[in-house]
This record gives C-alpha cells, structure tokens and sequence, in this order.
C-alpha cells in the first residue's frame, strides 16, 4: 500500500476514536446541563478506559514495529486538527 493510503486510513481511524470519544462524553451530558458538571468527572474508569484508549491508538499510529502490521503512518498536526475537526 501507498503511504498516501497508509496516512488516509490512519486518519480515518483517528477521526473514527474521536468521534466514539465524543459521543461517550455526550451520553455523559444530560439535556439542558451544563458541559462542566461533576457528574461529568465523576466516573474514573471512563477516564482510565480513555487513557488505555488513546495510548492503543497512540501506538498504533506511531510506533515503527506495529506500523506495518496496521497499516499505519504518523500523523501531523494538521491531520490531528482535521480529525478534532469532524469528531
């Protein structure tokens, strides 16, 4: 596979984890709520499952050795931004 494929795929895996991110935050949100409860903080093994999370995906993009396995490549700053964007 092309590195252009590589970096277009790694991008949709990124965008896809965001968005599944953002849609556990917002289930976390009940209508008419503020953003900034302490129920939203409230469940320390949400954020533990996240951290787990991003590190997995993290290294997936990023780590040499799993690279070709997934089929992956790095991303930059703008790809990052891209993915924030649409998640």
């Amino acid at each position: 596979a092309s590195v252009a494929y590589a970096a277009a795929t790694t991008l949709t895996y990124a965008t896809l984890c965001i968005c599944q991110f953002g849609s556990i935050f917002m289930r976390r949100i009940s209508p008419g709520r503020k953003l900034l409860t302490s129920y939203l903080w409230s469940n320390k093994k949400l954020f533990v499952a996240f951290g787990i999370s991003i590190a997995c995906m993290l290294s997936l993009i990023y780590l040499p050795l799993l690279q070709p396995y997934f089929g992956t490549e790095g991303l930059g700053a703008v790809d990052w931004l891209t993915a924030l964007i649409a998640g």
